[in-house]
């Protein structure tokens, strides 16, 4: 049976049961009464059905390895150099695919090249499992990288997608078990910060008539470009006209 407590009066709520014969004991970061009952009612009622799980306890460096093997048979090059680079900065070279220059082509290293110094050193978020990976530790390093490297929202949104993905690789094919049970995928607790709306930019009655006038020798190509033009069609969608 679940037992929940406060370290200290009018402190946040500690919940702690056992499961699978380890004792789970953790935070339930929030001061309502209502709240902790209701955690340990849940945890109450998958004990007594026999479905408790202890939370998991994943080796972080080899895992990571398998997810970026992962990201490598469904991401395109770019894509995929783009997501090691997150996970680069967020975790550091931990395991071989987030060495610095591991996308590089092989046949273009040099024997005797230089290991690249790691300037992201300072960033990295430093654990042994996965399972030290919160939500709060997630929203402290974007939090941390908004304040101090002004990086976009865009930028802070990445980090929480590929983060996001990396979750869900653990617990389809990993058997992750979070510590705290309401959060099954820590990363979906991240805010998600809000993006300045696009610029959309018009192109002008002059500008749209200079680009037909290239085409008056030519009536069908220029009714073409004029129904892409008013119409705001990309070439995909007029080709499937």
């Amino acid at each position: 049976m679940a037992s929940i407590f406060q370290r200290k009066k009018g402190g946040a709520w500690w919940i702690k049961y056992y499961a699978n014969g380890r004792q789970v004991y953790y935070s339930l970061g929030t001061k309502d009464a209502r709240v902790a009952k209701r955690v340990k009612r849940q945890i109450d009622g998958e004990d007594a059905k026999g479905e408790l799980l202890a939370p998991s306890k994943t080796p972080l460096p080899a895992f990571l390895e398998d997810f970026c093997k992962f990201l490598s048979t469904i991401r395109t090059k770019k894509s995929y150099s783009a997501d090691l680079s997150v996970l680069r900065i967020f975790f550091g070279p931990v395991c071989p695919s987030l060495v610095h220059g591991s996308c590089v082509n092989t046949r273009w290293r040099a024997g005797n090249s230089k290991p690249v110094e790691d300037q992201k050193a300072h960033l990295h978020i430093r654990a042994s499992f996965l399972e030290e990976i919160t939500a709060s530790v997630m929203e402290g390093f974007i939090s941390r990288r908004i304040r101090e490297d002004r990086i976009a929202p865009k930028t802070a949104n990445r980090y929480r997608e590929v983060l996001h993905r990396m979750f869900g690789y653990a617990t389809k094919n990993g058997g992750f078990v979070p510590t705290d049970r309401r959060n099954p995928n820590p990363a979906a607790s991240v805010e998600r910060r809000r993006e300045p709306a696009h610029n959309i930019k018009y192109l002008s009655v002059s500008q749209i008539a200079e680009q037909l006038r290239v085409f008056d020798d030519s009536p069908t190509l220029k009714a073409m470009v004029a129904t892409f033009i008013y119409a705001g069609l990309r070439r995909e969608e007029g080709l499937w006209l």
